[in-house]
């Protein structure tokens, strides 16, 4: 198994952040100007519900679609967990809060 991962310092409070959660479909799109769409097909990221997402890794467009399998949210953290519908890999999006008010987010891919 590969495990690709990256962490991005946000300097942002935790309210922030929960916002953008909140807002992922769009939020997802402006992270980055290779995340071409973002589709929650149930309109929110609970465990069960379907995703769907498109974006350039590498010069390569990535169509990829799956299930969240794991969501945890608090006051302090949150881990949002995809499995793509050919079970080749699994993203798993995760903050957590410091005591500076600076928000570790960290993207990670397994496959």
């Amino acid at each position: 198994m590969v495990i690709l991962t990256e962490q991005i310092e946000i300097p942002a409070s935790y309210e922030k952040m929960e916002a953008w959660i909140t807002n992922f479909e769009e939020e997802f799109v402006k992270w980055s100007p290779y995340h071409i769409e973002c589709n929650l097909y149930n309109g929110n990221y609970q465990v069960g519900n379907k995703i769907r997402f498109r974006e350039i890794v590498m010069g390569l467009d990535y169509d990829v679609t799956g299930t969240i399998t794991e969501c945890e949210q608090d006051e302090i953290h949150c881990r949002i967990v995809f499995r793509s519908d050919k079970k080749t890999a699994f993203i798993t999006l995760e903050g957590k809060k410091t005591k500076q008010d600076v928000i570790f987010l960290t993207p990670r891919l397994s496959a």
